[in-house]
């Protein structure tokens, strides 16, 4: 075989595939660098993205709390406004049946007496 043929030389220096298959190893090696940069960047865009949407369901969860909380502390207030309402007028109604019953009880009292003072005084001895 040749030197020719092999591509080498007699000074000892490789040939031009030599340095064509270095030069595609170097850029090989350099798109493998580029690519493992875009792939960080990716990845540290994504962690970003991902941060944000968390920050912001956080928020949102905050906010749907604050509104619900808002709104059982307003019917909590309704109700308890309904309820010292409804208190006070059983209150009212109770005071009412009380007086009505002392005032039916001082009626029948005199009624009672009269009738007692009568029975003693029309006292008969039995035959």
């Amino acid at each position: 075989m040749s030197k020719e043929r092999t591509g080498l030389k007699m000074d000892g220096g490789l040939g031009p595939e030599a340095n064509k298959t270095a030069d595609t190893v170097r850029l090989l090696l350099q798109a493998e660098a580029e690519a493992a940069e875009r792939i960080q960047l990716a990845r540290k865009e994504r962690e970003d993205r991902l941060r944000l949407a968390v920050s912001e369901a956080e928020k949102d969860i905050a906010a749907y709390r604050e509104r619900k909380e808002a709104s059982f502390r307003q019917m909590q207030a309704e109700l308890a406004g309904t309820t010292e309402g409804l208190g006070q007028k059983l209150q009212e109604k109770a005071e009412q049946l009380i007086n009505a019953d002392r005032a039916r009880t001082a009626e029948r009292l005199a009624t009672a007496v009269d009738a007692l003072v009568q029975a003693v005084l029309r006292c008969e001895p039995d035959p």
